[in-house]
């Protein structure tokens, strides 16, 4: 999407997971370990795993390759 519609987004998640739990659903590592503690990845429709970003990024990558 273009800059401002990213700013705004970014700005409307930060205010609303402020004293909430959000669930993110993105493909870019980066913004994940910004504003995430954990992480899950999806195969099929299913949730594989839930563990630390990392763990979760290297069976993602594992998973994709």
């Amino acid at each position: 999407g273009d800059v401002a519609f990213q700013r705004k987004a970014i700005k409307i998640f930060d205010e609303r997971r402020a004293g909430s739990d959000v669930i993110m659903v993105s493909h870019s590592i980066d913004m994940i370990k910004q504003y995430c503690t954990k992480a899950g990845v999806l195969n099929g429709g299913k949730l594989t795993m839930y563990d630390t970003i990392d763990e979760a990024n290297e069976n993602y990558l594992r998973a994709i390759s």
